[in-house]
């Protein structure tokens, strides 16, 4: 049987170069994840700024819509005629002119008495 003889100095050399190692590239990977990272939230503050400025846009066309609306309900009684306010001046026109034409025909009765 042959042994394998190896010095104390050497095997914990070889032990710290293994653990070096290892370390080392948990290192790597732990950097390049953080850089993965890093990657992924600098593309989510981007998209949140979109968001943000898209939302101030929003927001003030909300307010130009509300600002238009006000407008138009201050205009809306000045503009707008309601079917039954129609209704009520053409009635009080209709009866004027019946009015009317009744004097007329009670002149012509009376003229036409006189005669």
């Amino acid at each position: 049987m042959s042994e394998i003889s190896i010095d104390i100095a050497k095997f914990l050399g070889l032990v710290l170069t293994l653990l070096g190692m290892f370390w080392g590239m948990s290192r790597r990977q732990q950097g390049m994840f953080e850089k993965h990272l890093d990657e992924k939230f600098a593309i989510l503050q981007l998209r949140l700024e979109q968001i943000e400025k898209k939302e101030g846009d929003n927001g003030k066309e909300v307010a130009r819509v509300e600002r238009q609306l006000m407008e138009l309900r201050a205009d809306l009684p000045e503009k707008y005629l309601r079917r039954e306010d129609y209704i009520r001046g053409q009635s009080v026109i209709e009866s004027k002119l019946d009015a009317l034409a009744l004097k007329l025909e009670n002149m012509q009765i009376r003229e036409a008495k006189r005669d």
